[in-house]
């Protein structure tokens, strides 16, 4: 009988491949004559490994080979059979009509209506260019209709598959159950019979297979180029050539990361990653066995190319890589404290590669669990759905305007938290928080998106974008149903070995390594095999493969309140305690009544209760202030309000922005230039703080005009800065690089026009990033304290309109357009075009009786109304003076709670930015009576982040 000597199936293939030189090394160092004598002895030791492995090999004839593909794709169509009669029972029906309706309607149809167009055109083609150019395209379409002729034949007889198992489902199960067993005993018994199963899954050549791929993958030349760097290198590859269980580990779960040549991979570095290994183990000796020698050979293989270190920016003195061991101690240390996830202690190294490959800092992922543990307990308990990464969801906001805000001192991951992003972002998030907490996880991108993977008991789930057939990977695996499959048959660790296997083998027979049945490229036998033996793993075990979760949330804002299940039942009442000396102590969640859509109670991650306030976001119609070119005089009054009426944004619509002055400072400067570069500058003036009558003279209520009275007195308690002028189109364009004005009145002098909400916020918050102030709109009772420049009349200059020519650009000399900034006299104030020109919008909401109710200090209208609402009932010892303040956890800044007592007046409390830990805010002073009284928290103040609350305390003074 004729002997495949591997030849035309392996031998010939193998001589084709005899020794892998590469061209490619990863360093750029050059051999020193010791270095040519060990590339020497590796490219020996690959010739003789592969003479003897194609001894070995070359027992196996083509009489066995048919055999086992002729098995195998029996098996496989038995599966196929099996899988459709079972998804028919299941709704498949409807799926396969859905196939057929789109092969006929959609591909064929639209590829006969390209063909007539091409037919059409080539009737009309004036040279020979263009009729070559068109007949190419009408084969292209040709083609395409005939393969859509062919899927439709073959959808055409799943539906009637389909409808068969639907009919007569339990008989054609029953039958397809029998078939598809019958075919995988056949298949066993042909490995067995030809001794392929040997090979397979006994293991006898394991060792020196895993020595010629590492050989082969790490090269001959770049091995030597580490080994001669010294004696401690030379004896760290001769032990790893030497150990055949660790060689075969590292391959098991996926080999050496390779290095990057240009645009091309390099060399896989076995070399580093077996000095990282060997520091592991001599940094612990804990290492050595069970999960944490997973851990130990993750790092050493994830980080055996460099692992960029992504540092806070003000920390200008971080080091460029993260440290492989400082990493591994990192997660052991979490590990041995019971700070991970239970689920931790059965991973293995190849899943533990997606926990360790993070690019942040060791003390950020210790921050992480800490963070979420105080700020959102409930969502590390429960489902492993969305474990951990419902706080993406809950509380990272989805949009770019306030990314400009990012904090220099502050990591990446803290800074997003805190303002939000689109979907990149949130993705980062919720990979970073999955790793802080031991879950391996993965990015999981689609066209012009950003998703996120990781692993659950029941197996891997996509989070907030399409599920596994919608998007790629980066690395080996390109295609996530790929990535999916290997995942689940990788669950059986034993019979998994048998997969890899097949893939060595094929690597000494010079096959293309093929790591999945949906990432192109037909395979060749040995990787056939390994994928076969894949599939038959999986389906024995019953996989099944997880819908994403969150699909519709990739690109908005969650609910960040009572979106978790568990939070429902944990409620446990607390009691508000009295100390001897009167002091009063009132945990968050022993609130007597609450508003319960906007507060959460939840168990605390150590002892106690505590309750979550929600993040909200101004509401209503947004405000414009100062009138227009277009507007009478009346519309330009000081007290005059201009309603945006639920549109966007207009051609006469600017903005003028302010600055929160610098907290401290006993003297401030009457003025403040900020040089944006290029020539650019904005200028800003001082406003001291002060009280003024605000309201206008009694205009009707319309569309477009707004409320203006009562008249009612109010202080603006902090001085500010206001710009000088109307922000530009050369600063906006400056700032944002973009000029959205309208066409007629573009000029880098005039006032920036047609500016939405959206885009104030947006220039503000990149202003405020680029210059490192808190750049921001200006409230409505700021703005016309400003405008009225000291005067309670209806203009700063007076009680008649005669002077507005001189000071503003309106309908009466305006020419209906606008004009450059500053050409008219300034306010006293030295505030320009405050009038007239383009409206400026300003941080409030519309609120038709907003005056009626006004507080009294620092009024802002944000369309909401009192939120997240708890009242408390509390007995003091004695009448008096009292310091409040709260125990909070925060992630952002200028978060406030308002308090009011026994239904006084409510006071705001300050609260600390807390980096995720829990921290008091500062004091501030409130009158008990003796005996009973009630205080009730709230908040108002839009635009406010979530907040956890603890505790509150009250102290006698």
């Amino acid at each position: 009988m004729f002997r495949i000597q591997l030849s035309s199936c392996l031998t010939a293939a193998l001589v084709a491949t005899c020794v892998h030189s590469s061209s490619v090394i990863a360093q750029s160092d050059k051999l020193n004559s010791a270095g040519k004598k060990m590339e020497a002895d590796y490219k020996a030791q690959i010739k003789n490994l592969k003479a003897e492995l194609t001894r070995k090999l070359s027992s196996f004839d083509a009489a066995d080979i048919n055999a086992y593909e002729k098995a195998r794709d029996a098996e496989i169509k038995a599966r196929k059979v099996f899988e459709t009669y079972n998804s028919g029972i299941k709704g498949g029906v409807k799926k396969a009509e859905g196939m057929v309706s789109h092969a006929k309607n959609k591909w064929i149809r639209g590829a006969e209506h390209n063909i007539r167009r091409v037919e059409k055109d080539l009737k009309k083609a004036k040279n020979a260019s263009q009729r070559k150019k068109l007949q190419a395209e009408l084969a292209k379409w040709q083609k395409n209709k005939q393969d859509g002729l062919e899927a439709l034949a073959e959808r055409q007889k799943a539906l009637e598959l389909a409808k068969k198992a639907k009919t007569d489902g339990p008989r054609l199960i029953k039958q397809a159950t029998a078939a598809l067993a019958k075919a995988q005993a056949n298949t066993a018994k042909v490995l067995k019979q030809t001794g392929l199963n040997e090979v397979l899954m006994g293991g006898a050549l394991d060792g020196k297979l895993a020595k010629y791929v590492i050989l082969q993958e790490a090269t001959p030349t770049a091995l030597a180029l580490f080994a001669q760097k010294d004696r401690a290198h030379m004896a760290l590859v001769k032990q790893l050539l030497a150990n055949d269980d660790l060689m075969v580990q590292m391959l098991v779960n996926d080999g050496a990361e390779r290095a990057r040549v240009g645009r091309s991979q390099g060399p896989a570095q076995y070399g580093p990653a077996m000095k990282i290994y060997s520091d592991i183990l001599k940094a612990s000796a804990k290492a050595k066995t069970g999960v944490l020698h997973e851990l130990a050979l993750a790092v050493a293989l994830e980080h055996s190319v460099p692992n960029k270190l992504r540092a806070a920016v003000a920390d200008t003195e971080a080091p460029e890589f993260v440290n492989p061991v400082n990493r591994y101690l990192t997660y052991e240390k979490a590990y041995t404290a019971g700070e991970l996830d239970p689920a931790f202690k059965n991973f293995n190294a190849w899943e533990l590669r997606r926990v360790v490959n993070g690019e942040e800092p060791d003390e950020l992922i210790k921050w992480g669990r800490s963070m979420m543990r105080n700020f959102r307990p409930e969502q590390t308990r429960g489902d492993y759905g969305w474990r951990y990464v419902r706080i993406v969801v809950s509380d990272v906001k989805y949009g770019s305007q306030n990314v400009p805000l990012d904090r220099p001192e502050l990591q990446f991951f803290q800074n997003i938290i805190m303002n939000g992003g689109v979907c990149g972002r949130r993705a980062f998030f919720g990979r970073f928080i999955l790793r802080a907490f031991g879950i391996p996880t993965i990015a999981r991108p689609s066209r012009g998106h950003a998703a996120l993977a990781h692993w659950t008991p029941e197996g891997w789930v996509v989070n907030l974008g399409p599920g596994w057939g919608g998007g790629f990977l980066k690395g080996i695996y390109k295609n996530g149903r790929d990535f999916v499959a290997t995942s689940q048959a990788r669950t059986q660790r034993s019979a998994y070995l048998a997969v890899k296997r097949a893939q060595w083998i094929g690597d000494v027979s010079g096959e293309p390594r093929v790591y999945g049945i949906h990432g192109g490229g037909k395979p060749e036998f040995w990787n056939a095999m390994s994928l076969h033996l894949q599939e038959r793993i999986i389906a024995q075990s019953n996989a099944k493969t997880l819908g994403a979760l969150g699909t519709n949330l990739g690109e908005a804002d969650g609910s960040s309140v009572n979106n978790n299940p568990n939070a429902s039942s944990e409620n446990q009442k607390e009691k508000i305690s009295v100390g001897s000396n009167g002091s009063i102590t009132i945990p968050a969640a022993a609130f007597t009544a609450a508003n319960r859509s906007q507060v959460q109670i939840s168990k605390s991650h150590g002892t106690g209760m505590q309750i979550f306030l929600p993040r909200f976001s101004a509401a209503g119609l947004t405000l414009l202030r100062g009138g227009t070119w277009k507007s009478s005089a009346v519309d330009c009054g000081s007290g005059a309000r201009l309603i945006s009426s639920g549109y966007g944004r207009y051609d006469n619509w600017g903005l003028r922005a302010a600055i929160t002055a610098p907290a401290g400072k006993a003297k401030l400067p009457r003025e403040l230039n900020l040089d944006l570069g290029d020539g650019v500058s904005m200028q800003f003036v001082y406003i001291k703080p002060g009280t003024f009558t605000m309201g206008g003279e009694g205009a009707k209520p319309s569309k477009w005009i707004g409320a203006d009275q009562p008249k009612h007195k109010v202080t603006i308690s902090k001085g500010f800065y206001l710009g000088k002028y109307e922000v530009t189109q050369e600063q906006y364009e400056h700032i944002t690089g973009k000029n959205p004005s309208s066409r007629k009145h573009r000029d880098p002098k005039y006032p920036v026009d047609t500016i939405s909400e959206t885009d104030a916020e947006r220039f503000c918050a990149a202003l405020a990033g680029k210059t490192g102030t808190e750049a921001r709109l200006p409230t409505e009772a700021e703005w016309e304290y400003a405008a009225r420049a000291g005067s309670s009349r209806q203009w700063f200059f007076g009680s008649k309109s005669d002077k507005l020519s001189d000071y503003a650009w309106f309908k009466d000399n305006s020419g209906l357009k606008s004009h450059p900034v500053g050409q008219k006299k300034p306010n006293p104030w030295g505030l320009y075009d405050m009038y007239g020109n383009v409206c400026e919008r300003v941080a409030d909401r519309y609120d038709i009786s907003f005056y009626k109710k006004s507080p009294k200090v620092d009024p802002i209208a944000t369309g909401v109304t009192k939120t997240s609402s708890t009242k408390y009932e509390v007995s003091a010892k004695k009448a008096g003076n009292y310091a409040l303040s709260s125990k909070v956890c925060t992630l952002g800044y200028g978060q406030h709670l308002m308090v009011s007592v026994n239904g006084g007046e409510a006071i705001n409390i300050d609260l600390p930015y807390t980096s995720g830990e829990w921290g008091k805010s500062s004091a501030v002073n409130v009158k008990l009576r003796k005996g009973a009284n009630v205080l009730e928290f709230h908040r108002i103040d839009a635009p406010q982040s979530g907040i956890a609350v603890k505790a509150h305390y009250l102290t006698a003074q």
